[in-house]
């Protein structure tokens, strides 16, 4: 039988075109009743990357992740994203999609991993790279060498096949020539590769005998970033569990990832962009994905409580499924002779609650010697002053007074 390498079933074809088209460019769908707009990375994760709870459902804030993913993959300035979450949102299996599809979408791409041992990074490969990837669909799947079950990473290489007619084979010339590998967790690993794109998985668990989370990063910018120009893009994940144990390392390159705060060049001082996922809208989904916050904090409200008499399960379980990012960084009150977790809550009232007022002291209506009066200014005042200054009670009271009145005012608003 006489066979046609070069036929195309045009059903087949009819059918993988659009999807290409969608992978690339993205895809529009209506959801209750309102037009959303899928990325590219987001429609293959939902439609082709297979976790092992089945395919993923739609959620939106997988959807606002991955609007903010594209926006630092689009941005010449941003060296990647630093994601901080609550454990068990798919945040692996959404690297491990990128991760495959960046390595399938160009040619002699290598793609990396890391985690916090070689052991995770080779658990993350097989779990969330390989798995999926056996489910994909032919058209999905490149020329490849690494077979069936791949173990040791993904190659996109023509197989090695004997005998002076291999030169001729049509699978040399098609074949990507790209890779994804995984190696150990050291500051050097990939140190003078070039990576098109660079998981970092749970960089907060990154212990000090591991490896420099600071230190790495360090090193990693460098592998995506060459010649004056960006060439790659890490993408950094992670829950924080142990400040001692990471958690200080991954803290220090959070608050130095603030876009607000960019050299001169309009990069960040890390070279990431945060993005921090509360998990009040990334517990319980309606029907069409989207958060649902109450239900959410009712249960997080009441696990907490019932922990409030163990200090260390009541910070473990809050930097596990932190509101904000305050939380994350909780520390762990395991050696502290005080109950850390009222120390926790009065850090997280100063914080949430401005306790200063800034403004000038001016004689009133202009008349000098006169009565002198606050007048606020939030931007360039000369004086700050305790917020309880500026009450018509407290004139003219002395220090003593001043400090009773703010005491008592505060202890009203803390209990109110």
């Amino acid at each position: 039988v006489k066979v046609d390498e070069f036929y195309v079933n045009p059903y087949l074809e009819e059918f993988r075109v659009p999807e290409f088209d969608r992978i690339e460019n993205g895809f529009w769908f209506y959801n209750k009743g309102k037009p959303v707009y899928l990325t590219g990375f987001h429609y293959f994760y939902l439609n082709w990357w297979e976790l092992n709870t089945g395919y993923p459902d739609f959620r939106d804030t997988d959807r606002k992740l991955f609007y903010f993913w594209q926006y630092c993959l689009e941005d010449p300035n941003c060296y990647g994203l630093l994601e901080i979450t609550k454990r068990g949102v798919g945040k692996s299996y959404r690297m491990g999609a990128v991760a495959y599809l960046q390595t399938i979408r160009y040619s002699k791409a290598h793609v990396g991993i890391q985690s916090k041992t070689f052991e995770d990074a080779e658990e993350f490969f097989l779990s969330k790279v390989a798995e999926p990837y056996k489910a994909l669909p032919e058209f999905l799947n490149p020329v490849n060498s690494h077979g069936t079950e791949p173990q040791s990473g993904l190659n996109f290489f023509p197989p090695a096949r004997r005998g002076a007619a291999s030169v001729f084979r049509k699978d040399k010339d098609e074949a990507l020539r790209s890779m994804l590998t995984f190696r150990n967790s050291g500051e050097r690993a990939y140190d003078g590769a070039t990576i098109k794109f660079l998981v970092q998985d749970e960089i907060g668990k990154l212990e000090k005998k591991n490896g420099d989370a600071q230190k790495r990063l360090g090193v990693n910018r460098n592998c995506v970033y060459r010649d004056s120009k960006m060439v790659g893009k890490i993408w950094a994940s992670t829950t924080v569990e142990d400040m001692d144990k990471g958690g200080e390392q991954v803290k220090k390159i959070w608050y130095d990832s603030d876009l607000e705060e960019r050299s001169d060049i309009g990069r960040t001082k890390s070279g990431l962009y945060r993005y921090f996922q509360s998990a009040l809208e990334c517990s319980y989904f309606d029907a069409w994905g989207y958060p649902v916050i109450v239900k959410a904090k009712e249960e997080h409200d009441a696990e907490r409580k019932s922990r409030e008499g163990d200090s260390v399960e009541f910070i473990g379980y809050v930097q596990r499924n932190p509101y904000n990012i305050e939380e994350a960084f909780m520390t762990l009150g395991g050696e502290c002779i005080y109950n850390a977790a009222i120390l926790q809550a009065r850090q997280r009232f100063l914080q949430e609650f401005e306790m200063t007022i800034r403004g000038d002291l001016e004689w009133k209506d202009g008349i000098p010697d006169s009565k002198v009066v606050f007048v606020e200014n939030k931007v360039n005042g000369a004086w700050e002053f305790s917020w309880t200054f500026n009450k018509p009670e407290d004139a003219n009271r002395v220090a003593r007074g001043i400090e009773a009145v703010s005491y008592t005012h505060l202890r009203a608003h803390e209990t109110s």
